[in-house]
């Protein structure tokens, strides 16, 4: 059965690592915007295993008229899924 689970940035680096940024240090894309109050972290499970990730920040973009916008910072899908 999988779902989903709001998680904390320190739970997405790892997804993201193998992903997006392999051949740099975990440490370099610790962003101060992970952090915020209003970023959201999401991460889709398979049992306990951790198969997807999303991070998404608050972010305004004039060409929309909605109030509260939300930006994907990161995503990630482990290559096996």
């Amino acid at each position: 059965m999988k779902n989903i689970k709001q998680i904390i940035a320190l739970k997405t680096f790892p997804a993201l690592h193998v992903v997006l940024w392999a051949e740099k240090l975990i440490e370099s894309y610790r962003f101060d915007s992970n952090t915020l109050k209003t970023t959201v972290h999401s991460g889709l499970y398979g049992s306990d295993n951790l198969l997807e990730v999303i991070s998404l920040f608050e972010s305004k973009n004039d060409s929309f008229t909605i109030e509260k916008q939300l930006q994907i910072h990161g995503i990630s899908v482990l290559k096996q899924h």
